[in-house]
């Protein structure tokens, strides 16, 4: 897999293994992050040419195809996801919005609302921590209730109207 870290012949392959990889080189408290976390997560459509890692600590190591970013990464922001160390889903769009492109954040941002992955508690405190966000915020909210007052709508009418021919 990469000098010094080996995968046992016997053991199937990990879908992320690539990624598992990074994070061991990278060494103890470093997580997946930017597009790579939103990769592991499975929400947007993310699909990083390279691999975003994230160190809390100084570290030097340079490797083709890995994106080193060096910032706190307290306990609480990290996860083990299908055993791939990565940063929450809460802190990962405040990573994405730093580096990466406006549509795949908000993709992200939407399907992780629509999916209810990401609490209105989490959604204030990402807004708080990140104001640059809120547009986008705001705007998949809004888009949201759209969504959802026009399917009660539509399920309304539809009672209304089976009734009507009953």
């Amino acid at each position: 897999m990469r000098y010094g870290i080996y995968r046992l012949r016997d053991f199937p392959a990990h879908r992320f293994e690539d990624v598992v990889a990074t994070c061991l080189w990278a060494g103890p408290g470093s997580a997946a992050s930017h597009e790579t976390a939103l990769a592991v997560h499975g929400i947007s459509d993310a699909m990083p040419a390279s691999i975003h890692v994230t160190v809390p600590r100084v570290f030097r190591g340079r490797h083709p195809g890995v994106v080193v970013h060096r910032a706190p990464l307290p306990d609480e922001q990290r996860e083990m996801r299908d055993g791939i160390p990565g940063t929450t889903i809460a802190r990962t769009p405040q990573d994405v919005a730093t580096s990466s492109d406006p549509a795949l954040l908000q993709q992200a941002v939407e399907q992780a609302i629509t999916r209810e992955i990401l609490s209105r508690r989490q959604l204030r405190r990402l807004v708080r921590d990140t104001p640059k966000l809120a547009p986008v915020v705001v705007g998949v909210l809004a888009d949201t209730q759209m969504s959802a007052r026009d399917r009660y709508q539509t399920a309304a009418a539809w009672q209304r109207d089976r009734w009507q021919w009953t």
